[in-house]
């Protein structure tokens, strides 16, 4: 059973809710936030306050730091079980908001345990047939022992591809295909080798919490938070299968030896980690 802690009290949450729900770019003012929330700015500005105390958002500005994000995805997952469970009771929709929100910050987390459980039990009986299950943002500590290990890994070609057929990427020849693994608190990745002397890479793009980032090499390594990819869960061969599709960005020679010239290419590529879930999480053999 998954375990439970609460880090917000119901006012905090349903604010910070709201905060999750406003565009990036918008400015975020205590009168506005207060205004939506059918609350006074006193009470919004001393939630505000606390929600920054816990450093889920930034002081002056109101946006959601790093912390704020993995907080609200796990809360966000509780939250989500408990509107399942009161939309089984039938209530109108326009309620489970509001309950939700008092059920999950005012009720205790053995509570909270149980609804998920019956979640999890209910997903299962409405898929009895189901064989895999999808899982994205999260970085599996907690889930799989802490520590380093050695996976293959994949690149397939995402250009001029069609129907079944997949072929590999030129990319594979220029990256080893043995990645390493990490999970570790807040930091876990995955560590690529770039292998080839003649192709030079300047990074890779990719898209995480629906932002692009772009990520440089660190000598011939390059690390990409695990964060950003999707897994597929398949339980009954007790394996996790990873995908990330990116940009791989390089210079290579533009074909005159004379002058040197080195030209910039982009390879679109989806990255495929298929990872024995039973070794990495139970038997935990580590790569070196």
């Amino acid at each position: 059973m998954e375990n439970v802690e609460i880090g917000f009290s119901e006012s905090e949450w349903r604010l910070f809710r709201l905060i999750k729900r406003i565009p990036e770019d918008n400015k975020i003012t205590a009168a506005d936030l207060a205004e939506q929330l059918e609350d006074s700015v006193r009470a919004t500005r001393r939630n505000l306050a606390q929600l920054a105390e816990k450093e889920f958002i930034t002081p002056r500005t109101f946006k959601v730091t790093k912390e704020g994000e993995r907080a609200y995805k796990k809360h966000l997952r509780w939250w989500s079980a408990i509107t399942w469970l009161l939309q089984s009771w039938g209530l109108p929709e326009e309620q489970f908001g509001p309950l939700a929100d008092k059920l999950l910050c005012g009720t205790t987390p053995q509570m909270v345990e149980g609804i998920m459980e019956q979640n999890d039990k209910a997903r299962i009986n409405e898929r009895p047939d189901a064989e895999s299950e999808y899982i994205d943002n999260t970085d599996f500590y907690g889930q799989i022992e802490s520590g380093s290990y050695a996976e293959g890994i994949c690149f397939w070609n995402l250009e001029d591809n069609s129907g079944y057929f997949r072929r590999l990427s030129p990319v594979s020849d220029w990256f080893s295909p043995q990645s390493k693994l990490f999970i570790e608190l807040e930091k876990s990745r995955l560590e690529l080798q770039w292998i080839s002397n003649d192709v030079q890479l300047v990074g890779i793009s990719y898209y995480m919490i629906g932002r692009e980032r772009f990520q440089q090499p660190e000598g011939r390594v390059i690390s990409l938070p695990i964060m950003a990819f999707s897994f597929t869960r398949v339980p009954r061969y007790r394996m996790l299968e990873g995908q990330l599709d990116v940009t791989v960005k390089v210079m290579r020679s533009g074909g005159n030896d004379e002058t040197g010239e080195m030209i910039r290419q982009e390879y679109r590529v989806r990255i495929e980690l298929p990872m024995l879930f039973n070794r990495s999480c139970d038997s935990a053999e580590k790569g070196e």
